[in-house]
């Protein structure tokens, strides 16, 4: 293997460890390069022998969704997407190139690419942080913080990508401890994670904290290893600290519009809860009509305007999405796309779990509860970490030995 394109390959792998802080107008570039010197390595190498397909599972999708535009109204939407969603195709093509050209990634540099995720999602915080209390006005609220952190310029997210910045660099420190703590030592370790938890409650992401909350309760369950008797313990301490966290100022609102009488009936655009009732009762209806088929990638947005507008100026005037990724490729390709998505993650989960990679079952679980109520694919940020991460572990599962310290 030549030093030079490895040395390259391994900085590039770095420049997608550092993309919570890669400015928005750059986001791209990390696949981009990363894609160029793996197929140039591969081009450099004798050995091409294939000897792993189930990569392959990720980019089916992609493929159909590219199909559905045969049948599509809308190209330019439709092209717009796909363009949005290459990563699906892109990352198990690359990881497939590496094992063509028998390319190996040692254990050191995974960890690298992991703890770098890690520290570049603190720094992400810590400078909006900084930012909101020394240059902007400072409120207590939820809604301030979810405001300012999409407005934020170069790096700015929409809440839920931020937040998915945070829980899948939580699961990298966990999984990895020992190693995140020989790098920085113990306090940081800890003082780290906790300003990252601290962050994604301010934050307040309903299914990302319901997911913390199950991640920390297995923790528990795993390390204890309880029985029944201290099992029961546990969950009536999870249910006080819940109740605590529900009375907190900064998420209070979030989670009692949940269980508001009115949330239900109408649209309230100060209800998040409400306008997701509106539009997953909205999506039904559409699947309903063509449940087999849909209506093609480029269609699914002006399907919904026309239900919205006999429902709701509010969710016209946003333009909303189905807010449930299953959902939309229900309505872009019928019964077939989220068959296909729930396959590749379950897939995850049974290689995970047959080649004890507890790190790819967490983050196949976490994607399979996210999916349920947002369209994580259908923005770069999102479906550029999911098809890199997910293929990432697949492929360190399924074709190479981490018992290499290069």
């Amino acid at each position: 293997m030549n030093k030079k394109y490895q040395s390259l390959l391994i900085y590039s792998l770095y420049f997608i460890g550092l993309f919570p802080i890669v400015p928005n107008f750059l986001k791209s570039w990390p696949v981009i390069l990363f894609g160029l010197i793996s197929i140039i390595f591969v081009v450099k190498s004798r050995n091409k022998t294939v000897n792993n397909i189930g990569l392959m599972v990720s980019s089916i999708l992609f493929v159909a969704l590219t199909f559905s535009l045969t049948y599509t109204d809308n190209i330019s939407a439709g092209l717009s997407l796909l363009a949005t969603q290459l990563s699906l195709l892109l990352f198990p093509i690359y990881f497939m190139v590496f094992i063509f050209g028998k390319i190996d990634i040692s254990k050191r540099t995974i960890f690298h690419v992991f703890f770098l995720f890690w520290i570049s999602t603190f720094t992400f915080y810590l400078v909006f942080l900084v930012n909101t209390l020394f240059i902007d006005q400072l409120h207590l609220k939820s809604s301030f913080f979810r405001a300012s952190i999409q407005a934020f310029p170069l790096i700015g997210q929409h809440p839920i990508y931020a937040s998915v910045y945070g829980a899948l660099a939580l699961q990298f420190s966990y999984f990895y401890s020992e190693q995140f703590i020989d790098k920085i030592k113990l306090p940081w370790y800890i003082i780290i994670n906790s300003f990252i938890v601290f962050f994604l409650f301010v934050l307040s992401s309903k299914t990302i904290i319901i997911f913390l909350f199950l991640f920390a309760f297995w923790i528990i369950l795993k390390k204890l290893k309880l029985r029944l008797k201290g099992t029961l313990i546990l969950i009536c301490a999870s249910i006080l600290v819940v109740i605590s966290v529900y009375k907190t100022p900064f998420i209070e609102g979030r989670f009692r519009e949940v269980f508001a009488n009115g949330t239900y009936h109408k649209v309230n655009i100060n209800n998040s809860t409400s306008i997701r009732f509106a539009i997953w009762s909205t999506s039904v209806e559409l699947i309903r009509e063509a449940p087999w088929w849909g209506y093609g990638v480029g269609d699914v947005k002006d399907k919904l305007i026309e239900k919205y507008v006999l429902k709701s100026e509010i969710l016209v005037k946003d333009s909303y999405n189905t807010h449930n990724q299953y959902f939309s490729y229900l309505l872009a390709i019928g019964i077939i796309g989220p068959l296909l998505l729930i396959v590749n993650l379950t897939y995850g989960i049974i290689i995970g779990i047959r080649h004890r990679n507890l790190l790819l079952v967490a983050i196949s679980i976490f994607y399979t509860i996210n999916f349920l109520t947002e369209n994580l694919l259908e923005r770069r940020s999102g479906v550029v970490l999911f098809s890199f991460f997910f293929n990432l572990l697949v492929y360190i599962s399924t074709s190479i030995p981490l018992n290499k310290t290069r």
